[in-house]
């Protein structure tokens, strides 16, 4: 049954429906917002076409509001230019590795033999125990170059109980060429006119998938791995030079080092480079594995793992000097944006995300520590890790057999990186390369020839002094043990080429970008307002024009209404009280 509304409450709902008419005819005469004046007019004609126009450009409004909105919410974050320049001296130098000759002395071990002897029934029962660790560790490293033999190597080592362990790289290193031999001479990084210095004083060694490299420049072992993990990277330089008896006269004497600083190394111009000759020797080269020369130019604290995003092939045989120009990529986030969630953000901050084996994170290092843990899961049925990986000393070696097939399951991990989640780290440098190759050397070689070295004593001498220095011996002693010796010439040392390797920024200064919000708050406020202003003319203003007219004044005026309201009836019941004292005065009179 229908409620019957009282005089009362029509009354009370026809002075709202008054009171709102006529608020809004006020405010549609007084509003700074376009149109709303016409919106008000007593013309239903024009009204309505007002109230058209209105609605659609509200409907635009509210359209590009909503891409706005849909942009900030896509990417909220950009990547823009600093500014202004930094120089080069705010950054450290990249990381320098270089892979030359890895393949044994020929002489001593020659793997092409070795490799026909070895898929030969017959042949192979020759094999000694070092034969069988020697062929292993090199043929890990030459995979890529015996690719048609590999069926016959998987039939022989499935015959085979030999390869039932893991062995260590360096078994090998006695075949290899002396890293005193490679890396002949270096330069730069410290005064323009020097002389030049000891190389092995700054290098160290590290095992990578490549085979035996050297690298420039990296952070310590202690400071690149968490404890108790396992890397082949030498803990000290090649060369160590004694600090308990600077003054005494031996072999010490010979050597020239840079100053010391701590690594990494900075430079204050582009100027300021590294110079490294490398010498080539024909008795450690093989006919069937012949490994490329690889140099790679990475971060200080990152292991470069990765040869087709770090490194870099140089053909020694046609070019004699390549110059590696860099252009540092320095990309800066403000911690502000540690308020965002990473996913929005798209990077991680140095403590955000701890990795197992490093004890920096970065993407490459952490793509190096995906890989390795995914050869340690139960699904890849391997549980071990291969040479170049960072592993615990409770893990194990993987076996001959999975590097035959690495390069596929390689592969097959590459593929789920993208599970590991490994972003870009929020504040990186990248080194981006340009290589110049020139066919002629900056100077002649003035390294001792055949002719100088008058007698045997000389060559033994030359020979020991680049294989190893004995710093506690004096001069005549060392004399003495050369002339002592029984070493014996294994490799043609007058035999070799030599490549020639530059390192240096192209610019003195670089231009760095930082990763901003793309809209702050004023700027979202900004791009908003100028969208409802440009359409409809909305502002602040306008805002505050809405509260007054539809809060505060609509309120002042339900309240006036109401206190005149009352006034009225007061008034109302004043008069009808005198109209009955008048009445029964009246009637008082006639009684009488």
């Amino acid at each position: 049954m229908d409620r019957i509304i009282s005089p009362k409450e029509s009354k009370q709902e026809h002075n709202i429906k008054y009171l709102v008419k006529r608020n809004f005819t006020e405010f549609c005469d007084n509003s700074t917002i376009h149109g709303m004046k016409y919106v008000g007019r007593k013309k239903d004609i024009e009204r309505i076409l007002w109230i058209a126009v209105c609605s659609l450009l509200l409907l635009v409004c509210a359209s590009q509001i909503h891409k706005t909105v849909g942009k900030w919410r896509e990417s909220p974050l950009v990547l823009l230019l600093d500014q202004k320049h930094s120089s080069i001296n705010e950054i450290p130098f990249p990381a320098v590795t270089i892979c030359p000759q890895r393949m044994p002395n020929r002489n001593r071990f020659n793997y092409s033999d070795y490799l026909m002897r070895f898929i030969d029934d017959e042949k192979i029962k020759s094999f000694s125990d070092d034969d069988f660790r020697l062929f292993e560790i090199t043929s890990k490293f030459c995979l890529h170059h015996v690719i048609e033999y590999l069926d016959s190597i998987e039939n022989q080592i499935h015959k085979l109980s030999f390869f039932q362990n893991g062995i260590p790289n360096d078994l090998i290193e006695d075949y290899l060429l002396s890293e005193h031999f490679q890396l002949a001479f270096c330069k730069g990084l410290t005064t323009e006119f020097e002389p030049g210095w000891e190389c092995n004083l700054r290098f160290t060694k590290i095992w990578l998938k490549e085979g035996l490299c050297y690298t420039f420049n990296m952070f310590p072992y202690n400071e690149i791995f968490n404890q108790n993990v396992t890397f082949p990277l030498a803990l000290h330089p090649n060369l160590v030079l004694p600090k308990n008896d600077p003054e005494r006269t031996n072999a010490r004497q010979m050597l020239m080092d840079i100053p010391e600083q701590p690594l990494p190394f900075h430079v204050n111009d582009r100027r300021d480079r590294l110079y490294v000759r490398t010498r080539l020797y024909d008795d450690f080269t093989d006919p069937i594995c012949n490994p490329e020369f690889h140099v790679f130019i990475h971060n200080p604290y990152e292991i470069p793992w990765d040869g087709h995003t770090h490194g870099h092939h140089i053909n020694v045989l046609k070019f004699k000097k390549n110059i590696f120009s860099i252009t540092p990529t320095v990309t800066h986030t403000k911690d502000e944006l540690r308020e965002f969630p990473i996913e929005d953000r798209g990077c991680y901050f140095d403590n955000e995300r701890q990795l197992k084996y490093f004890q920096r994170y970065s993407h490459s290092n952490c793509e190096l520590e995906c890989i390795t843990d995914a050869f340690l899961a139960d699904w890849s049925q391997l549980n071990c890790t291969l040479h170049w990986m960072p592993r615990f000393s409770d893990r194990e070696l993987c076996k001959f057999e999975p590097y035959l097939y690495a390069s596929f399951i390689e592969d097959v991990i590459g593929l789920q990186i993208d599970k590991c989640n490994c972003l870009p780290d929020c504040n990186s440098i990248k080194y981006d390369v340009k290589i110049t190759r020139y066919l002629t050397p900056s100077f002649n070689d003035h390294a001792f020839r055949s002719k100088d070295l008058l007698n045997k004593e000389m060559v033994k001498m030359y020979l020991i002094m680049n294989k190893k220095l004995n710093f506690s011996m004096t001069l005549d002693e060392q004399v003495k043990m050369i002339k002592e010796s029984n070493l014996t010439v294994d490799f043609d040392f007058w035999n070799w080429k030599f490549s020639e390797i530059e390192v240096s920024y192209e610019s003195s200064r670089f231009l760095g970008m930082k990763r901003h919000l793309a809209y702050t708050f004023t700027d979202f406020v900004s791009q908003i307002g100028g969208i409802l202003g440009c359409f409809l003319g909305i502002s602040i203003f306008s805002i505050i024009e809405i509260i007054y007219f539809w809060g505060i004044k609509i309120f002042q005026k339900k309240n006036n209404d109401i206190a005149q309201e009352e006034n009225q009836n007061a008034e109302l019941e004043t008069i009808i009280e005198k109209k009955v004292q008048q009445i029964m005065k009246v009637q008082k009179r006639h009684s009488h």
